[in-house]
């Protein structure tokens, strides 16, 4: 059993994500602290224009991804996120311990990240509509400005689709955190540096060679 370490994330995908969690962090507290300002003062008003540009900041952000996704380099690519053959043992065994692959996302972290890219692809669309009804702004203003008929449907829809997002990131940091301690290799510092660390057998290790 030996440690190597891989170049596996690259720049421009550590960015995206550094936007996409900060966007998200931002979309989170400014939505919170709207609500806690009842009534339609202007405090409250500034934080859904936060909310807004946030919102904005986050759909540029995970459509350059998806772009990415297609067209970057190997562990970018969506492709990379299945492991169908590794997500049948686990569903068969009931154990993530005896799944091995390569490098990249563990096939779970794969798993949960595509439903929150999926969960990204409904807020970013639910926001930019709500905020063309309820403000006037975005795209879409032109066209769904005050249309309240559909105001109560995007507003269920945005916000049970915000507690999945809230859940990923629970999970996501707790996960970050049992694998580094579980593997004792670096994880967390993977999307500053772009590197991974994997305890390799010999065997797999001459296989990849």
């Amino acid at each position: 059993m030996k440690i190597e370490k891989k170049y596996i994330y690259d720049l421009f995908l550590r960015v995206l994500h550094a936007v996409i969690a900060f966007s998200t962090l931002i979309l989170l507290l400014s939505a919170k602290f709207a609500e806690i300002n009842e009534g339609e003062g202007y405090l409250r008003k500034a934080f859904w224009v936060i909310h807004i540009f946030a919102g904005y900041s986050l759909s540029i952000a995970f459509f350059l991804r998806i772009v990415w996704g297609i067209f970057g380099p190997t562990h970018a690519k969506f492709k990379s996120f299945l492991h169908i053959k590794e997500w049948r043992q686990i569903l068969k065994t009931g154990n993530m311990k005896l799944v091995v692959w390569k490098w990249g996302h563990h096939p779970l972290a794969s798993l949960a990240y595509l439903i929150f890219y999926f969960a990204i692809l409904v807020l970013s669309f639910t926001g930019i509509s709500l905020s063309a009804i309820e403000h006037d702004r975005g795209p879409l203003a032109r066209w769904l400005y005050d249309e309240l008929a559909y105001k109560h449907t995007l507003q269920e829809i945005h916000e049970a689709f915000t507690w999945i997002v809230i859940i990923f990131i629970i999970s996501h940091i707790f996960a970050l955190f049992y694998h580094e301690n579980e593997d004792g290799v670096p994880v967390v510092q993977s999307m500053f540096s772009g590197f991974q660390y994997k305890k390799i057998n010999q065997e797999d290790h001459h296989e990849e060679k």
